[in-house]
């Protein structure tokens, strides 16, 4: 899991745009002798969900990528709609995990 800065997340609409780091991250040296390289487990999460207030939304994503099978049933994406639209009084939307649940 790499924390990132991601400008503009709140207005990015593709989550695509984070793609390129990714595979950059993935394409480094020895990274395919890992066990997350091999298996592609690697996860992008922008500072805007991983650290403040709004971290918790973070813990939920990071929650589902290392325990799938436990947290099924947690729904990081409402989290954040619940903060953003409660707490910031703006609608949800931009890119801020890669990939994406």
């Amino acid at each position: 899991i790499k924390m990132c800065s991601q400008k503009g997340a709140y207005s990015l609409t593709d989550p695509a745009g984070m793609a390129p780091q990714r595979e950059t991250m993935l394409a480094r040296t020895g990274w395919d002798k890992t066990p997350a390289g091999k298996a592609r487990r690697v996860y992008l999460i922008t500072t805007d969900v991983s650290s403040g207030p709004a971290s918790v939304v973070g813990l939920a994503h990071m929650a589902r990528w290392l325990h799938p099978k436990a947290c099924a049933g947690l729904d990081p994406g409402a989290w954040h709609r619940e903060y953003l639209e409660r707490f910031q009084g703006r609608p949800r939307h931009g890119v801020y995990v890669h990939p994406a649940d």
